[in-house]
């Protein structure tokens, strides 16, 4: 009996997760975002606002910065990027008419090193057919995509992939996104 108390017990070692960013980063400045058309100009500062809001309830998130000041805190990751809407060639065009709203964006180290660049979209889900969009819709769709963003850095600083699965994206109000 007292052999078996004796001997060690074999354990195999575990590797440590890997970091994950937000381990490092517990603040989000929210820098320039531009608007490369007049529709989508008109509704950046709704989408910045829904932008911030939902980047405030992340878990994890100490705090969020409308601006970039410099120099930047050691424990800040910049989000910086571009909107434009399905008037622009970069957006891809579906075989219906529909809106979009979408953009490109970037997380930027203190450094200055880019740590993600993505790509989304948003298309409008909403009324009873295209008829119905207007400028409330297109309200809607900015505040929507804002929010949609700032998932996908939450899913970032998770150190989840961000990306998420292209089962009927678009259809339902969901993302599309790619990264790089």
């Amino acid at each position: 009996m007292a052999f078996l108390f004796a001997q060690p017990l074999a354990c195999a070692p575990e590797k440590p997760a890997p970091p994950r960013p937000a381990d490092r980063f517990r603040r989000i400045l929210v820098g320039p975002i531009e608007a490369r058309s007049r529709n989508v100009e008109r509704v950046l500062p709704i989408f910045r606002a829904a932008l911030i809001d939902r980047l405030r309830t992340l878990p994890g998130v100490r705090d969020v910065v409308d601006g970039a000041p410099e120099p930047r805190p050691f424990d800040a990751v910049l989000l910086r990027g571009e909107l434009v809407d399905d008037a622009d060639p970069f957006v891809p065009v579906a075989a219906e008419p529909v809106r979009t709203v979408a953009g490109r964006f970037e997380l930027v180290a203190p450094d200055g090193a880019v740590l993600q660049r993505f790509v989304g979209r948003q298309r409008y889900a909403g009324g009873p057919g295209v008829a119905a969009f207007s400028a409330q819709g297109l309200i809607d769709l900015a505040r929507l995509f804002g929010v949609t963003v700032a998932e996908t850095v939450g899913r970032w600083l998770a150190g989840q992939p961000i990306d998420l699965p292209r089962s009927g994206p678009d259809r339902d109000g969901r993302p599309a996104g790619r990264t790089s």
